[in-house]
């Protein structure tokens, strides 16, 4: 079934193919995978020459997947009001714990995301990398989601 159907107007609606509870799962999943590319990266990194070439690359790849689990856990995080509001009063205490532990993650995620993207956008040997204008971008758009603003602009 394709994704849009047409109306007799000639607009399209859009039908999605997946809902938001499906997509929560899969994320749920990729989450996992992406714990282990995340520790194959580190050893990669420990084991690569501060000279090699390929370096900067594997701390670009590296800290992409640290901002993809920052993602994942601030939509779980957010998609927690919908439920602390809907619940019960007795419920609530216990769902805002798990939001909270929710934001530890996330904040943990972005905490090495720009950790990473700082090494590869203050390091001169990398100035020459060919995807360092993204490396910058993710760096500032990072920061901007960790409320460093005045560390973004720069």
């Amino acid at each position: 079934m394709p994704a849009a159907k047409a109306k007799t107007a000639g607009k399209s609606e859009f039908v999605p193919e997946v809902t938001a509870d499906q997509f929560m799962n899969i994320q749920g999943q990729v989450k996992l995978i992406r714990g282990q590319q995340i520790a194959e990266y580190r050893r990669l990194i420990e084991e690569t020459s501060p000279d090699d070439p390929e370096l900067p690359d594997l701390l670009f790849r590296l800290a992409e997947q640290y901002a993809q689990q920052q993602r994942y856990w601030r939509f779980r995080f957010m998609e927690m009001y919908g439920k602390i509001e809907k619940a019960p009063r007795a419920k609530r205490a216990s769902l805002t714990s798990r939001q909270n532990g929710y934001k530890k993650e996330e904040q943990k995620y972005l905490t090495e995301a720009i950790k990473i993207y700082a090494l590869i956008a203050n390091n001169p040997k990398f100035k020459n990398y060919a995807r360092m204008d993204e490396a910058r971008f993710h760096y500032a758009y990072m920061l901007q989601g960790a409320t460093r603003v005045d560390l973004a602009r720069k």
